[in-house]
Formats: C-alpha cells, sequence, structure tokens
C-alpha cells in the first residue's frame, strides 16, 4: 500500500490502525466523503457495527427515538422556514422592468404582477412550447393530476349507441 493511501483514522472504531480509503466524494462544500476500509475489523465499518433497534437497551432506544424527534422537529421548522421564505420573495412585486412590462403587455392587472405570477407566465410560455415537465408542473398546480376523460371516445360511442337505435327504427 502507497504512503498516500494509509492514514489512521482518529475515531472510536481503528483508533490508531492504518485505513484505506476505497475513493473519495469530494462534496462543493470544504467537507469530504469516504468509504472506509477497515481490514483489520473484516471489511466496512459502519455496515458491521449496526445493531437492530429492536436489540438494544431501553433506555438506548429512548434515546435514539428522542434524538430523532428533535432532528425531525428541526427539518420541519426549516422546511417551514423555508417555505415561508418563498412565499415572501414570490409575493415580492417584479423587480425587472423588463419582465414586469412583458407582464402588463400580457394584460395582467398591475397589483397582480409579482414573482409568482411571473413564474406560472414562464411555465405557462414553457408548457405551449412543448416543454413537458412545465405542462405536468402547471397540471400539478391546477390538481388536475388524473388524466382526463378522453370526451372524443365518449361521443362517438353515445353516437354509435343513438345509430343504432336510429337503424332499429328504420327496418
Amino acid at each position: 500500500m502507497s504512503r498516500n493511501s494509509v492514514l489512521y483514522l482518529k475515531s472510536r472504531k481503528c483508533i490508531g490502525k492504518p485505513v484505506r480509503f476505497l475513493f473519495v466524494l469530494v462534496l462543493p462544500c470544504p467537507l469530504a466523503r469516504a468509504l472506509i476500509i477497515c481490514p483489520e475489523r473484516g471489511g466496512d465499518v459502519a455496515r458491521e457495527d449496526l445493531i437492530p433497534f429492536n436489540q438494544r437497551t431501553e433506555d438506548e432506544q429512548k434515546r435514539i427515538a428522542t434524538a430523532g424527534g428533535i432532528a425531525s422537529g428541526a427539518a420541519r421548522r426549516r422546511k417551514r422556514s423555508l417555505k415561508e421564505a418563498a412565499d415572501v420573495y414570490l409575493s415580492l412585486p417584479v423587480a425587472d422592468r423588463r419582465r414586469w412590462n412583458k407582464l402588463a403587455r400580457r394584460c395582467i392587472d398591475p397589483e397582480d404582477i409579482d414573482n409568482q405570477m411571473a413564474m406560472i407566465v414562464g411555465l405557462t410560455e414553457a408548457a405551449t412550447a412543448g416543454d413537458a415537465r412545465a405542462a405536468t408542473v402547471i397540471v400539478k398546480l391546477l390538481g388536475e393530476e388524473t388524466p382526463r376523460e378522453d370526451t372524443g371516445a365518449d361521443q362517438l360511442t353515445r353516437a354509435a349507441e343513438l345509430l343504432e337505435g336510429i337503424d332499429g327504427v328504420i327496418e
């Protein structure tokens, strides 16, 4: 093993043992993640140390559940604040004069021209230009996720039934 591929892990799993990185994935932030192989332990450290939840003591289960509840609450608060921030931003008036004029030319009331309206107009333009994803988003926004019934096929079946009835009367 080359000198560059050996690292001494300073965690509670393989303290002071040589560890080899199988690959390193560098994220856009200053952190890096790696799959660590510890040969002294017989393979992947993370999978080997997993203990099923039902085999843990009640105190451990309670501690894990509490930590999970706290993390879940934090995630919900983050999501709610992100949603509120998006709502505030989308309700702001359009800052770009060109975009505002473009929306005004489409006969939209000046008090209704905001970032949300600009986004809807952009989605509509993209959908009419043939963008299937934009069309899907608009359909979901309208609440019509189920496909509409084919009215043409229904009309044809009704017409066929009427013609059968007329044929019976003519004979």
